[in-house]
């Protein structure tokens, strides 16, 4: 015969509850347990984004799950470019997800990511590379056309013009939608080569298919190259059609007439 069940004694209860306690304090203090990220979590929500990295590298360093290391060593790149302007350091936990067997889509945008902390740091030829290693991987990527624009933008800032001007040209051809952005890039370089003769048209051309911004933009240009050719009154004309600023516009007409004036 079987001895009756006895409800455990208010002592037990304690220590049980104690246990139940310890468990849970473990668990949250521990690097590997996965509780882990949402202890970074909180730190960084109380304002402790120092605390946070910390607590993500730790949870990266000490958790046997991929898929736990990959989040926390993503949050912590995140924090760094986001709030601790540490591109270096976001860098380097990006490179450490970079090792991992990934997607290619994945790889491309970790890649980019990569790019934007060379970028950060005015490493712009290192920039351009790295984007176009994005490229190469996931040219179907949807953020392929930026890359392309960045590329030509981050070879621009490292002054290889010729090279930026390559991109442009890349980003029509692979991405029509992009020609107006991609041909006022084209004249802007151009134009600041003296490069004259070629930018016209590059600025003629936004304005027939560029947005208002951007068919300001091109007015503007075409109007400084048709001042550099000697055609001051055409250029006064674009210039009037381009919609600056009242005084910008008031400026840029006085210096026109003042050469239309003296031209012979």
């Amino acid at each position: 015969m079987t001895s009756p069940s006895h409800p455990p004694s208010s002592r037990n209860r304690v220590w049980i509850g104690a246990a139940a306690v310890a468990v849970a304090a473990a668990l949250w203090a521990s690097p590997a347990s996965p509780l882990a990220l949402s202890r970074a979590d909180v730190a960084l929500g109380q304002g402790q984004p120092g605390q946070a990295v910390a607590l993500y590298d730790a949870a990266a360093a000490w958790t046997p799950l991929d898929s736990v290391r990959q989040t926390a060593l993503d949050r912590a790149a995140t924090v760094l470019e986001a709030e601790l302007n540490d591109p270096s350091g976001a860098r380097h936990r990006l490179t450490q997800m970079l090792a991992e067997d990934l997607p290619r889509a994945e790889r491309a945008q970790l890649g980019a990511r990569v790019a934007l902390t060379y970028q950060q740091e005015g490493r712009h030829a290192k920039a351009a590379s790295e984007w176009r290693d994005a490229l190469e991987i996931a040219p179907e990527a949807l953020d392929a056309a930026s890359w392309r624009a960045k590329t030509a933008g981050a070879l621009a800032d490292a002054g290889r013009s010729r090279r930026a001007l390559q991109q442009w040209v890349l980003l029509v051809r692979e991405h029509p939608t992009w020609r107006a952005q991609a041909n006022l890039n084209r004249a802007q370089l151009l134009l600041a080569s003296g490069d004259v003769p070629e930018a016209l048209p590059l600025f003629e051309d936004v304005v027939l298919v560029g947005d208002d911004a951007e068919q300001a933009a091109g007015r503007l240009g075409a109007s400084v190259c048709l001042e550099r050719l000697g055609n001051l009154d055409e250029a006064l004309a674009r210039l009037d059609l381009a919609e600056l600023p009242d005084d910008v516009h008031r400026t840029r007409t006085d210096v026109l007439r003042q050469r239309a004036l003296w031209a012979p």
